[in-house]
């Protein structure tokens, strides 16, 4: 039986071509929503859903005079605690991706304060501790661009107890 290596090259190439399209399809049509990873020092930590940017808008921090006061939930603020935002409107326990846009750092945070409205009205989404700012490497520059994502939404008490 004499084999055609024509015949066999052509549709071996037709093979390799329908199995690189077919693997490829999850890369080119990836959309939010995708399942990524927190990385802190090479170690994956958890595994997160990162969805479209909830809000974006300017970032600034607070530290000394609000250090050791009551928050918003009742939780005493720590200014070195990374992990303490701000938000005019999320549910306190909501963790967030803050993202500063002109550096490209993140950091996640969880909802635990109140953004005074008057902020708002200037453009400010969020107001991060002074340890999360850090992070963020916006003290110098006080302000900062920032998105910001929602990992996981928290639970809103006052609604939570009317139903």
């Amino acid at each position: 039986m004499k084999v055609n290596t024509e015949d066999f090259f052509h549709k071996l190439s037709i093979l390799l071509l329908i199995t690189t399209l077919f693997f490829s399809y999850g890369y080119f049509t990836r959309k939010p929503g995708i399942v990524t990873e927190v990385q802190v020092r090479e170690k994956i930590i958890e595994r997160i859903i990162i969805v479209e940017p909830y809000q974006q808008g300017i970032a600034s921090y607070y530290s000394d005079a609000e250090h050791g006061q009551t928050m918003a939930n009742g939780e005493v603020f720590n200014m070195f605690n990374p992990n303490v935002a701000a938000h005019a409107t999320l549910p306190f326990g909501t963790t967030l991706l803050v993202t500063n846009l002109k550096n490209g750092r993140s950091i996640i945070v969880s909802v635990q304060d109140r953004l005074p409205r008057i902020w708002t009205k200037k453009g400010r989404v969020i107001d991060l501790s002074l340890a999360a700012g850090r992070k963020l490497d916006m003290i110098s520059d006080g302000l900062v661009p920032v998105t910001i994502k929602i990992i996981k939404e928290g639970v809103d008490l006052a609604t939570s107890l009317q139903g």
